[in-house]
């Protein structure tokens, strides 16, 4: 029997807060995902200052991370555990860090190399077994690993997946000496290195995998920081310098500390009574008061995040593209952001974020606000008489005004009426979109994982992706990423992705609305404070003491 399919890191990110930046995950733990590394690509220069930092942190799920998929979780693994590559804070491109080398002739198979004399903070040797012991760990169904997915393009993935499957290795990992391995994937994938970014990618100390819960409460990792201390649940995470780590980005500090919040208005609070140092996301309705309060010390950044009203074409109702234009034509964007969102998002001009490798810039012609071609289409569909739009969303998550501002922006535009539907709470919601139970248009939010067009485009839109839930389809489309996917370089797979991307400008399957953004605040106990948007962190290695 095989097993449902994974909610991806992204797909949680629909569950977040939208009146939260996407770096900071919601207290139902439906926040964005895990990060890459934290550790590579610093973009400013900083010596070692040691002292002690604090900064927030909603409560994880987990610290192992295999099963980080949200973004609490995330930033403490990508400050612990140093992976294969990370990127550069500045251009996004690939940095090696446990990697010497990463190589391939057809992007199936790829050969690794790992940096000689690295350790974890036990002293246990960073070599091929402790990614290969990793890796095999977090494909292996039964070990329910919430990152699980990221391994199915690895040869042998689907084996593993059985329930009770007595495959527990990878068919496409092979050992090849102490510091190399080979890893063969089921059909070539450019983007593959890219990926290799994500923290599910990380190494394990053999002395994890033999009691992974106490390695989840105080975990074993090779990066800048190790714990200095366990977990403790609700309170905090105390990191300390590692003193051996052997990258080039080491720590300028002795200690940070991670205080654990509920909600971010108790946490900006402490802020301001100096018990913080760093708060790493500032609530929407809080920013302008965070501004006039931190003037020199506000940093304000886009994200990744983009938010989408997705049809569910299975309803032949929203079958003509036409409409779907038109729907798409008939929303102020702009108008909503600055009366409903506090100015903390940017209207979508794409299906993809800017911060990406590869945006286009203003190419979704039907993402503009344009009330008479909105109507010119519309004459020409054949929308049922007294028949109201559904709109729907989960409760309890923020989002109950501005889809209300999208239903009234239709309805003035078009003169159709609209009904919110928010009946169903996360999980449920979730099984309906699965289950091809929406009746309207609904919700739905997209994170990176790692920065590549791919990610926004073969999850969510491909034929049978991982997170694909619109019924939508096409051929054209799907041969265009596949292409992509087997591109001999990163530059040609970019231009078979944007192509692939024209499709849906014109076919609509879903209305991009919102880009995210988000800011953190500091106090002038610290300096040299670098925001980095492919975590959606401050650099914790570059921040020093004052």
């Amino acid at each position: 029997m095989r097993r449902p399919r994974t909610i991806t890191r992204a797909a949680a990110l629909a569950g977040a807060v939208i009146l939260t930046a996407a770096a900071c995950g919601s207290s139902d733990g439906d926040g964005d995902g895990g990060n890459g590394g934290s550790n590579g690509g610093s973009a400013a220069e900083g010596e070692y200052t040691g002292g002690e930092v604090r900064a927030n942190l909603n409560s994880p799920q987990t610290l192992i991370p295999t099963d980080t998929v949200e973004s609490e979780g995330g930033t403490v693994v990508s400050a612990v555990y140093s992976g294969l590559v990370d990127f550069d804070i500045d251009s996004g491109e690939v940095v090696h860090l446990v990697a010497e080398s990463i190589e391939t002739e057809d992007n199936q198979t790829w050969d690794i190399t790992i940096r000689e004399g690295l350790e974890f903070h036990n002293g246990e040797t960073v070599d091929a077994d402790a990614f290969i012991r990793a890796w095999n760990y977090g494909a292996y169904g039964d070990n329910a690993q919430r990152g699980s997915f990221f391994f199915d393009v690895i040869e042998g993935y689907d084996e593993m997946q059985e329930e009770g499957s007595d495959v527990t290795e990878l068919a496409g990992l092979e050992k090849t000496g102490d510091l190399t391995f080979t890893v063969t994937l089921d059909s070539p994938f450019t983007t593959f290195e890219v990926a290799l970014g994500h923290n599910a990618f990380m190494p394990m100390a053999q002395a994890c995998l033999d009691d992974v819960e106490a390695c989840n409460t105080e975990p074993i990792g090779n990066g800048p920081f190790k714990m200095a201390g366990p977990w403790e649940h609700d309170v905090e995470i105390p990191l300390e310098r590692w003193e051996d780590y052997a990258g080039e980005n080491s720590a300028n500090i002795d200690t940070l500390t991670f205080n654990i919040y509920a909600d971010a208005q108790t946490a900006y609070n402490d802020l301001q009574a100096g018990n913080l140092d760093v708060l790493r996301t500032t609530p929407p309705e809080l920013r302008d008061e965070a501004r006039n309060q931190f003037p020199d010390r506000f940093i304000e950044v886009p994200t990744s995040q983009i938010t989408n009203l997705a049809y569910p074409l299975y309803d032949e109702t929203f079958a003509d593209p036409k409409v779907r234009q038109a729907l798409s034509m008939a929303i102020d964007r702009q108008k909503i952001i600055d009366n409903v969102l506090l100015g903390a998002f940017e209207p979508a001009d794409s299906f993809i974020a800017p911060v990406i490798p590869g945006y286009q810039e203003g190419v979704c012609e039907y993402c503009e606000y344009d009330p008479d071609r909105a109507n010119e289409l519309w004459d020409e569909v054949d929308w049922p008489a007294d028949k109201k739009l559904q709109l729907h969303f989960h409760p309890g998550a923020g989002h109950d005004e501005w889809v209300e501002a999208v239903g009234i922006e239709i309805q003035n535009t078009l003169g159709i009426e609209f009904e919110l539907r928010n009946e169903l709470e996360w999980a449920d919601h979730l099984n309906a979109r699965d289950d091809e139970e929406m009746e309207g248009p609904y919700r739905s939010a997209w994170i990176m994982s790692y920065p590549s067009q791919e990610y926004y485009l073969k999850p969510l839109y491909t034929t049978n992706g991982s997170s694909a839930d619109t019924g939508w389809t096409n051929e054209d489309f799907d041969r265009l990423v596949r292409e992509g996917d087997a591109a001999p370089t990163l530059e040609e797979a970019q231009d078979l992705y944007a192509e692939a991307e024209q499709i849906l400008m014109e076919e609509v399957p879903s209305i991009p609305l919102f880009y995210g953004r988000s800011s953190a605040a500091y106090n002038d106990t610290v300096e040299n404070v670098v925001y980095n948007i492919y975590e959606t962190n401050p650099s914790w290695t570059d921040i020093q003491v004052k």
